[in-house]
């Protein structure tokens, strides 16, 4: 039996159990499918949307922003807080104003890694859960966190908030490099120095 049972209420309630390899079955229903597409391609989008926010700050072409967001998400996520906190664009709260942001991404990792490359079982044949073989187990057990469709669910609703508290922050920092640029445009120039002839 499972020695843990998980809520599955928020994205980040996690808790790894140990259960019986008896109890597990392969392959998951259509409904659970739908739901773990559905939280993968809000969290995509989600993602994509931050690089954007990272190039629209760093004011980088998209060929160039390329090759700065070419790295972990998790990397990313520190650098768009640190250059949104530079800018002074603000950052939006997230699940009733007690999460920022940024913590609300972090907590959001680790569900979409093992969403992404767990293994999909059914437990008891009435809970959807990711296996993974990184975690030890004994021969007769098998290591997983369980995902009802409600936790999916909660991983796809949080990714489209941050997101849009995202595409929020991108239109404070497009305003803020117009300000900026107009006020480069409105200051007088340096005049430039004439050369004078040397003296005989």
């Amino acid at each position: 039996m499972a020695k843990r049972q998980t809520k599955d209420s928020e994205p980040s309630d996690a808790d790894s159990i140990k259960v019986s390899r008896a109890q597990i079955s392969a392959g998951v229903p259509d409904e659970v499918k739908i739901a773990i597409a559905d939280a993968l391609m809000e969290f995509a989008a989600m993602e994509a949307v931050l690089e954007v926010l990272i190039w629209e700050i760093t004011g980088l072409s998209f060929d160039d922003g390329r090759l700065l967001t070419k790295q972990d998400i998790g990397i990313k996520i520190k650098l768009a807080k640190q250059l949104s906190e530079k800018h002074k664009i603000a950052s939006q709260q997230v699940k009733k104003g007690t999460v920022t942001m940024w913590r609300a991404m972090e907590e959001l990792l680790p569900a979409r890694n093992l969403i992404a490359h767990g293994i999909w079982v059914m437990i008891d044949l009435k809970t959807p859960a990711a296996a993974s073989y990184r975690v030890p187990s004994g021969l007769d057990q098998m290591s997983a966190e369980a995902f009802p469709i409600s936790r999916l669910e909660a991983v796809a609703r949080q990714s489209k908030r941050i997101r849009e508290s995202l595409d929020q922050m991108i239109v404070a920092a497009n305003t803020s490099r117009a300000t900026l640029a107009s006020q480069h445009q409105k200051m007088s120039p340096i005049p430039t120095p004439i050369p004078r002839p040397p003296r005989k």
